[in-house]
């Protein structure tokens, strides 16, 4: 894909599918687009989560029945360093 998303593609990347139906014209199109645009749209969830299209494109295995997404990461190493301050380091000096 090598023009910008669209308002409609940037949600699905973000959030998945609204219905059965996805904006875009493949599965490949919106796995190239996740692939182009993944370091713009990563920052725009919470930290110790991921896009949805992160969870369909990149998670290296699957999360554990009742794993929240923070745990996942920590388990997995797959924190950002910030994350890590965020998280791991409020964990060791509560």
């Amino acid at each position: 894909m090598s023009a910008s998303p669209t308002a409609e593609q940037y949600l699905e990347l973000l959030l998945g599918p609204k219905g059965p139906a996805s904006v875009f014209a493949s599965e490949e199109a919106r796995r190239q687009a996740w692939l182009a645009h993944a370091a713009e749209l990563t920052p725009l969830v919470d930290a110790g989560s991921r896009p949805w299209a992160w969870w369909q494109y990149e998670a290296p295995e699957p999360l554990l029945p009742r794993e929240s997404e923070l745990a996942y990461l920590i388990r997995c190493g797959l924190l950002t360093p910030e994350e890590r301050k965020k998280f791991v380091g409020a964990a060791v000096s509560g």
